[in-house]
């Protein structure tokens, strides 16, 4: 298992970060589509269906507004999109099959203001009752059947959209928090990941980091040749991970450089992780011609240490370690 990066999670809703933008837009758009069909169908003397036009443009409106002001929405999304089914239903009881079109972009609505499983539930509810009420209208199976079909098809090829989508934006995640080079966690989540484990730390687990520097690298390169050099950062990573684990977390920070941060455990028991991983990439001959050897400072949190300097002090016994000697371990006391 790779234990310097978390568990892959269900791929992020691929919408959720951009659903006021989504709901002001369209409201707006919608309310404008909306009142001309309001105007027809008073003109025709549709009072009750002109009644709901007017509702509803005046709720997609106040809402849109409501974003684009106030930065939240006038209804809770759910509720909004309860009321558009409603609206959608009462105008297929009254004009029958014509008012089925309205079904499909709600559909695309409905998966843009919720979450994918209220989404669903909600299509399908609608798309059974839209059926529903044109049979009683109409009394055409086969209309009912095509209009089923055809729903049932862009839910389906939604859910392909938006499966992709949400796997594209995790992807992006992950190489934006991945070195490339290495596979490691880069210095963008330590950040984030140091600010957690101190959290974890005050609520009563021990947490300890360790920074560790690879001895020698430079003349690594300069002598080996930089392609020789990156192999070295790849296997020692592959070398650190063996001894991890799943709640784990390794850190590229530096051209050499990387953080061991790790969470429910001892100091002393944090240093038997620390010498065991020195003599592990100590043995592992990573080359022929030379030994490979790693520096390591260690760190336990304590109440009060701020992440800043919580890193700061941990680099300071890894370069003591340095100027001991090399090949060593050194642990502060913070």
């Amino acid at each position: 298992m790779d234990v310097s990066t978390p568990p892959k999670p269900t791929p992020p809703d691929a919408i959720a970060g951009i659903r006021e933008r989504i709901a002001a837009q369209t409201g707006l758009l919608s309310a404008a589509i909306v009142v001309p069909f309001g105007v027809l169908h008073y003109m025709q003397a549709r009072y009750n269906l002109a009644a709901m036009d007017l509702v509803a443009a005046v709720v997609f409106g106040s809402n849109s507004w409501m974003i684009m002001v106030h930065g939240r929405p006038m209804l809770p999304y759910p509720t909004l999109v309860a009321a558009l089914a409603m609206a959608l239903l009462g105008s297929v009881y009254f004009i029958g099959n014509v008012a089925l079109h309205w079904v499909f972009p709600a559909v695309l609505f409905f998966y843009m203001m919720l979450g994918r499983r209220q989404a669903h539930a909600s299509c399908i509810a609608l798309m059974l009752a839209a059926a529903g009420f044109s049979y009683l209208h109409s009394r055409d199976i086969a209309i009912c059947a095509r209009f089923v079909a055809s729903v049932s098809l862009t839910i389906l090829l939604l859910n392909v959209v938006l499966s992709l989508l949400g796997e594209l934006q995790q992807r992006l995640i992950d190489q934006s928090l991945t070195d490339p080079l290495t596979g490691a966690l880069n210095r963008r989540g330590l950040d984030d990941g140091l600010q957690e484990l101190a959290r974890s730390a005050e609520g009563g687990q021990q947490a300890v980091l360790l920074s560790f520097d690879i001895d020698h690298f430079k003349r690594i390169n300069d002598e080996l040749g930089h392609a020789v050099g990156d192999e070295v950062l790849r296997q020692v990573v592959r070398v650190a991970r063996e001894g991890l684990r799943a709640h784990d977390r390794l850190y590229r920070v530096g051209g050499e450089e990387f953080v061991l941060a790790l969470c429910n455990i001892s100091t002393d028991q944090a240093l038997r992780v620390a010498e065991d991983l020195r003599q592990r990439i100590a043995a592992a001959k990573l080359l022929p011609e030379r030994p490979v050897t790693v520096s390591i400072g260690l760190c336990a949190w304590q109440r009060g240490l701020s992440t800043d300097r919580w890193l700061g002090t941990v680099d300071a016994a890894m370069y003591e370690a340095k100027h001991c000697g090399r090949n060593r371990v050194v642990v502060s006391a913070a």
